[in-house]
C-alpha cells in the first residue's frame, strides 16, 4: 500500500498567524507617520516572513525522510529520528485522516495512548 502526501502542510496556526501579518502589520506599516512604529514593524514582519520560510522548508525535511511502510504482519513508521514497528495485532484502532493540501495523518491506538504520525 502506497500513500501520496504533499511535503507541505498548512495548520490553522500557520494560516491565522499569516492572515494576521497581513492584514494587520501590513496597513499599519503603510499608513504609520511614526518612524519608530515603521522600524518597528518592519523588523516584526521581517521575523514573520523569516520563521514562515524556515518553518515550511524544516517541515518539507522532515516530511522527505519521513515514510511508512505496511507489510504483512507489521507496520513500519520511519522519521528522522527514530523507527517503530508495530504489529497488526497489537494495534486497537488506526486511522488515517486528510489535513489541508492533501497531507494525511495517521492515528494509531496501540498501547493507552494513541499516537500521531504525519506523513
Amino acid at each position: 500500500m502506497e500513500i501520496k502526501y504533499s511535503k507541505f502542510d498548512f495548520n490553522k496556526n500557520d494560516i491565522g498567524f499569516f492572515l494576521f501579518f497581513m492584514i494587520y502589520i501590513q496597513p499599519q506599516l503603510l499608513f504609520s507617520k511614526n518612524m519608530e512604529d515603521i522600524l518597528v514593524g518592519s523588523l516584526f514582519l521581517s521575523i514573520a516572513i523569516f520563521y514562515f520560510i524556515y518553518r515550511f522548508y524544516l517541515v518539507w525535511i522532515l516530511k522527505k525522510k519521513g515514510e511508512i511502510r505496511f507489510y504483512n504482519e507489521l507496520i513500519e513508521i520511519k522519521g528522522e529520528f527514530f523507527v517503530k514497528k508495530l504489529g497488526y495485532r497489537n494495534i486497537r484502532n488506526l486511522t488515517i485522516r486528510k489535513n489541508y493540501l492533501n497531507s494525511y495523518d495517521i492515528v494509531i491506538n496501540y498501547d493507552e495512548s494513541i499516537n500521531f504520525f504525519d506523513i
